[in-house]
Protein backbone atom coordinates (compact mmCIF):
# COMPACT_ATOMS: atom_id res chain seq x y z
CA UNK A 1 0.00 0.00 0.00
CA UNK A 2 1.33 3.56 -0.97
CA UNK A 3 0.04 6.15 1.54
CA UNK A 4 0.77 9.79 1.43
CA UNK A 5 1.21 11.54 4.56
CA UNK A 6 0.77 15.38 4.38
CA UNK A 7 1.80 17.44 7.45
CA UNK A 8 4.71 14.49 8.35
CA UNK A 9 6.77 17.24 10.14
CA UNK A 10 4.24 18.73 12.69
CA UNK A 11 3.47 17.15 15.89
CA UNK A 12 1.31 14.07 15.12
CA UNK A 13 3.07 13.39 11.52
CA UNK A 14 6.67 13.18 13.19
CA UNK A 15 5.04 10.73 15.90
CA UNK A 16 3.06 8.65 13.18
CA UNK A 17 5.31 8.05 10.60
CA UNK A 18 7.58 6.36 12.51
CA UNK A 19 4.95 3.67 13.00
CA UNK A 20 3.63 3.97 9.56
CA UNK A 21 7.16 3.15 8.23
CA UNK A 22 7.36 -0.52 9.55
CA UNK A 23 4.75 -2.05 7.30
CA UNK A 24 3.88 0.68 4.38
CA UNK A 25 5.24 2.55 2.02
CA UNK A 26 5.30 6.31 2.80
CA UNK A 27 5.47 9.51 0.97
CA UNK A 28 5.78 12.31 3.01
CA UNK A 29 4.45 15.44 1.29
CA UNK A 30 6.43 18.85 2.23
CA UNK A 31 6.31 22.62 1.65
CA UNK A 32 9.88 22.52 2.24
CA UNK A 33 11.89 19.07 2.35
CA UNK A 34 12.77 16.77 -0.36
CA UNK A 35 11.64 14.11 -2.10
CA UNK A 36 8.36 15.75 -2.02
CA UNK A 37 8.40 19.51 -1.88
CA UNK A 38 5.18 20.59 -3.16
CA UNK A 39 2.27 22.72 -2.28
CA UNK A 40 -0.62 21.19 -2.12
CA UNK A 41 -2.77 24.36 -2.39
CA UNK A 42 -1.77 24.23 -6.15
CA UNK A 43 -3.84 21.79 -7.68
CA UNK A 44 -2.02 20.96 -11.22
CA UNK A 45 1.09 20.42 -8.82
CA UNK A 46 -0.92 18.10 -7.03
CA UNK A 47 -2.52 16.11 -9.52
CA UNK A 48 1.21 15.40 -10.93
CA UNK A 49 2.29 14.42 -7.70
CA UNK A 50 -0.33 11.92 -7.32
CA UNK A 51 0.21 10.86 -11.01
CA UNK A 52 3.81 9.82 -9.90
CA UNK A 53 3.00 8.81 -6.45
CA UNK A 54 -0.37 6.62 -7.39
CA UNK A 55 -1.20 6.74 -3.91
CA UNK A 56 -3.73 3.88 -2.58
CA UNK A 57 -4.34 5.93 1.19
CA UNK A 58 -3.83 9.80 1.48
CA UNK A 59 -3.77 10.62 5.62
CA UNK A 60 -3.93 14.66 5.44
CA UNK A 61 -2.75 16.09 8.89
CA UNK A 62 -1.86 19.48 7.12
CA UNK A 63 -3.36 22.67 8.86
CA UNK A 64 -2.69 25.91 10.11
CA UNK A 65 -3.30 25.76 13.59
CA UNK A 66 -2.83 29.48 14.79
CA UNK A 67 -6.20 30.91 15.76
CA UNK A 68 -5.15 34.13 16.22
CA UNK A 69 -3.22 34.95 13.20
CA UNK A 70 -6.20 33.09 10.84
CA UNK A 71 -8.47 35.41 12.63
CA UNK A 72 -6.85 38.23 11.20
CA UNK A 73 -6.56 36.55 8.00
CA UNK A 74 -9.53 34.70 6.49
CA UNK A 75 -7.97 33.83 3.07
CA UNK A 76 -4.84 32.30 5.03
CA UNK A 77 -7.54 30.07 7.00
CA UNK A 78 -8.76 29.10 3.71
CA UNK A 79 -5.74 28.15 1.65
CA UNK A 80 -3.90 25.98 3.79
CA UNK A 81 -7.29 24.65 6.06
CA UNK A 82 -9.51 24.37 2.89
CA UNK A 83 -7.62 24.31 -0.22
CA UNK A 84 -5.40 20.79 0.80
CA UNK A 85 -8.32 18.83 0.82
CA UNK A 86 -10.25 20.59 -2.03
CA UNK A 87 -7.59 19.57 -4.39
CA UNK A 88 -7.01 16.18 -3.06
CA UNK A 89 -10.79 15.34 -3.24
CA UNK A 90 -10.92 17.01 -6.58
CA UNK A 91 -7.76 14.96 -7.92
CA UNK A 92 -9.60 11.39 -6.92
CA UNK A 93 -13.61 12.82 -8.56
CA UNK A 94 -11.82 14.33 -11.88
CA UNK A 95 -9.81 11.03 -12.15
CA UNK A 96 -12.26 8.33 -11.09
CA UNK A 97 -9.28 6.93 -8.55
CA UNK A 98 -9.98 4.48 -5.69
CA UNK A 99 -8.33 6.08 -2.89
CA UNK A 100 -9.12 6.10 0.79
CA UNK A 101 -8.80 9.93 2.49
CA UNK A 102 -8.43 9.89 6.26
CA UNK A 103 -8.41 13.87 7.14
CA UNK A 104 -7.88 14.38 10.48
CA UNK A 105 -9.74 17.94 11.90
CA UNK A 106 -10.32 19.65 15.38
CA UNK A 107 -12.49 19.34 18.63
CA UNK A 108 -12.76 22.95 18.65
CA UNK A 109 -16.27 22.91 17.49
CA UNK A 110 -17.12 22.06 20.54
CA UNK A 111 -18.52 24.43 23.84
CA UNK A 112 -21.49 22.85 25.10
CA UNK A 113 -21.42 21.98 29.01
CA UNK A 114 -21.64 18.34 28.51
CA UNK A 115 -20.13 15.54 26.15
CA UNK A 116 -20.18 16.89 22.98
CA UNK A 117 -21.32 14.87 19.61
CA UNK A 118 -20.79 14.81 16.57
CA UNK A 119 -23.86 16.80 14.96
CA UNK A 120 -23.34 19.53 17.94
CA UNK A 121 -21.39 22.34 16.02
CA UNK A 122 -20.39 25.67 17.12
CA UNK A 123 -18.44 27.93 14.56
CA UNK A 124 -17.17 30.97 16.20
CA UNK A 125 -13.73 31.68 14.23
CA UNK A 126 -12.12 31.41 10.79
CA UNK A 127 -9.84 28.32 11.85
CA UNK A 128 -13.59 26.51 12.81
CA UNK A 129 -14.93 27.46 9.83
CA UNK A 130 -12.04 25.99 7.55
CA UNK A 131 -12.24 22.77 8.85
CA UNK A 132 -15.70 22.61 9.12
CA UNK A 133 -16.12 23.06 5.51
CA UNK A 134 -12.90 21.17 4.47
CA UNK A 135 -14.86 18.04 5.92
CA UNK A 136 -17.94 18.84 3.92
CA UNK A 137 -15.81 18.68 0.74
CA UNK A 138 -13.93 15.25 2.53
CA UNK A 139 -17.21 13.96 2.46
CA UNK A 140 -17.97 13.61 -1.29
CA UNK A 141 -15.61 11.02 -1.39
CA UNK A 142 -14.43 7.64 0.34
CA UNK A 143 -12.96 9.32 3.43
CA UNK A 144 -12.94 9.25 6.88
CA UNK A 145 -12.82 12.40 9.51
CA UNK A 146 -11.61 12.08 12.90
CA UNK A 147 -11.88 14.98 15.12
CA UNK A 148 -9.29 14.71 17.80
CA UNK A 149 -6.79 17.00 19.85
CA UNK A 150 -3.57 15.51 21.15
CA UNK A 151 -0.46 15.78 23.00
CA UNK A 152 2.43 14.31 24.13
CA UNK A 153 6.38 14.40 23.39
CA UNK A 154 7.04 16.47 20.14
CA UNK A 155 9.28 14.90 17.79
CA UNK A 156 9.07 17.46 15.12
CA UNK A 157 12.27 19.57 14.94
CA UNK A 158 9.87 23.13 14.98
CA UNK A 159 6.85 21.99 17.36
CA UNK A 160 6.75 21.83 21.07
CA UNK A 161 3.03 20.10 22.15
CA UNK A 162 1.01 21.05 24.76
CA UNK A 163 2.53 18.98 27.65
CA UNK A 164 5.85 19.67 26.24
CA UNK A 165 5.88 23.84 26.84
CA UNK A 166 4.34 22.87 30.71
CA UNK A 167 6.99 20.49 31.53
CA UNK A 168 9.66 22.62 29.80
CA UNK A 169 8.23 25.64 32.27
CA UNK A 170 8.34 23.27 35.05
CA UNK A 171 11.70 21.74 34.39
CA UNK A 172 13.01 25.16 34.49
CA UNK A 173 11.47 26.58 37.38
CA UNK A 174 9.27 28.78 35.66
CA UNK A 175 5.66 29.46 36.01
CA UNK A 176 3.17 28.86 33.60
CA UNK A 177 -0.83 30.09 33.23
CA UNK A 178 -3.22 27.53 32.59
CA UNK A 179 -7.17 28.13 31.67
CA UNK A 180 -9.28 26.70 34.51
CA UNK A 181 -12.41 27.22 32.62
CA UNK A 182 -11.16 25.62 29.13
CA UNK A 183 -12.29 21.73 29.46
CA UNK A 184 -10.51 19.27 26.81
CA UNK A 185 -10.39 15.25 25.85
CA UNK A 186 -6.97 14.22 23.86
CA UNK A 187 -5.31 11.53 23.25
CA UNK A 188 -1.51 11.39 23.27
CA UNK A 189 -0.06 11.41 19.92
CA UNK A 190 1.21 7.33 20.58
CA UNK A 191 -1.98 6.44 21.42
CA UNK A 192 -3.34 8.28 18.39
CA UNK A 193 -1.22 6.78 15.93
CA UNK A 194 -1.89 3.19 17.20
CA UNK A 195 -5.29 4.06 17.05
CA UNK A 196 -4.68 4.93 13.35
CA UNK A 197 -2.94 2.31 12.34
CA UNK A 198 -5.72 0.14 13.63
CA UNK A 199 -8.16 1.64 11.34
CA UNK A 200 -6.55 2.28 8.11
CA UNK A 201 -7.76 -0.56 6.39
CA UNK A 202 -11.27 -0.42 7.57
CA UNK A 203 -13.71 0.57 4.61
CA UNK A 204 -15.57 2.58 7.00
CA UNK A 205 -16.49 6.21 6.09
CA UNK A 206 -17.94 9.37 8.56
CA UNK A 207 -17.12 12.04 10.89
CA UNK A 208 -15.77 10.65 14.26
CA UNK A 209 -14.89 12.28 17.99
CA UNK A 210 -11.66 10.54 18.60
CA UNK A 211 -10.55 11.43 22.47
CA UNK A 212 -10.08 10.63 25.53
CA UNK A 213 -12.61 10.39 28.60
CA UNK A 214 -13.33 11.75 31.61
CA UNK A 215 -11.70 15.03 30.32
CA UNK A 216 -10.10 18.02 32.33
CA UNK A 217 -9.68 21.78 32.49
CA UNK A 218 -6.15 22.33 31.54
CA UNK A 219 -5.06 23.91 34.39
CA UNK A 220 -6.16 20.53 36.16
CA UNK A 221 -3.73 18.69 33.04
CA UNK A 222 -0.81 21.11 34.18
CA UNK A 223 -1.28 19.58 37.77
CA UNK A 224 -1.38 16.42 36.64
CA UNK A 225 1.70 16.73 34.71
CA UNK A 226 3.83 18.75 37.76
CA UNK A 227 2.55 15.43 39.53
CA UNK A 228 3.54 12.70 37.76
CA UNK A 229 7.62 14.15 37.15
CA UNK A 230 7.44 15.43 40.86
CA UNK A 231 7.88 19.10 39.87
CA UNK A 232 6.58 22.30 41.81
CA UNK A 233 2.68 22.44 41.64
CA UNK A 234 2.55 26.20 43.06
CA UNK A 235 4.37 27.29 39.53
CA UNK A 236 1.28 26.79 37.67
CA UNK A 237 -1.55 29.74 38.11
CA UNK A 238 -4.91 29.68 37.23
CA UNK A 239 -6.79 31.53 35.17
CA UNK A 240 -9.79 32.10 32.98
CA UNK A 241 -10.17 32.82 29.05
CA UNK A 242 -11.60 36.14 29.29
CA UNK A 243 -7.73 36.79 31.40
CA UNK A 244 -5.84 36.79 28.10
CA UNK A 245 -8.58 38.99 25.24
CA UNK A 246 -7.24 36.64 22.55
CA UNK A 247 -8.23 37.77 19.09
CA UNK A 248 -10.19 34.32 18.06
CA UNK A 249 -13.24 33.27 20.18
CA UNK A 250 -12.56 30.21 21.69
CA UNK A 251 -14.86 27.30 23.13
CA UNK A 252 -14.78 26.63 26.97
CA UNK A 253 -15.63 22.70 26.58
CA UNK A 254 -14.35 20.64 24.04
CA UNK A 255 -15.04 17.12 25.68
CA UNK A 256 -16.44 14.73 23.44
CA UNK A 257 -18.85 12.24 22.76
CA UNK A 258 -16.62 9.26 21.78
CA UNK A 259 -19.24 5.83 21.42
CA UNK A 260 -19.96 6.40 18.13
CA UNK A 261 -15.87 5.74 17.41
CA UNK A 262 -15.91 2.82 20.32
CA UNK A 263 -19.05 1.43 19.09
CA UNK A 264 -18.00 1.39 15.25
CA UNK A 265 -14.46 0.31 15.97
CA UNK A 266 -15.06 -1.84 19.00
CA UNK A 267 -12.31 0.37 20.34
CA UNK A 268 -12.19 0.90 23.96
CA UNK A 269 -10.89 4.84 24.45
CA UNK A 270 -8.74 5.88 27.40
CA UNK A 271 -9.32 8.02 30.34
CA UNK A 272 -7.33 11.34 30.25
CA UNK A 273 -5.70 10.54 33.52
CA UNK A 274 -4.26 7.11 31.85
CA UNK A 275 -3.28 9.30 29.05
CA UNK A 276 -1.38 11.30 30.89
CA UNK A 277 0.33 8.54 33.72
CA UNK A 278 1.39 7.23 30.23
CA UNK A 279 3.66 9.90 29.37
CA UNK A 280 6.16 8.70 31.81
Amino acid sequence: MNIVLTGSKGLLGSTLKQKLKINYKIFEISRSERPYSIDLCDYNKTQNLFDEIKPNLIINLAANTDLDSLESNFDESININFNIIKNIVDYILINKKNIKLIHLTTDQYYNLDKLNKENEINIINNYTFSKYISEIYASKINSLILRTNFFGKSYSKNKLSFSDVIINSLKNNQSISLFNDVIFSPLSMKTLSEIILKILNTNVNGIYNLGSKKGMSKYDFGIELAKLYSYDVSLIKMINLEDKQLIAKRPFDMRMDVSKFENKFNISLPNLIDEIKDLK
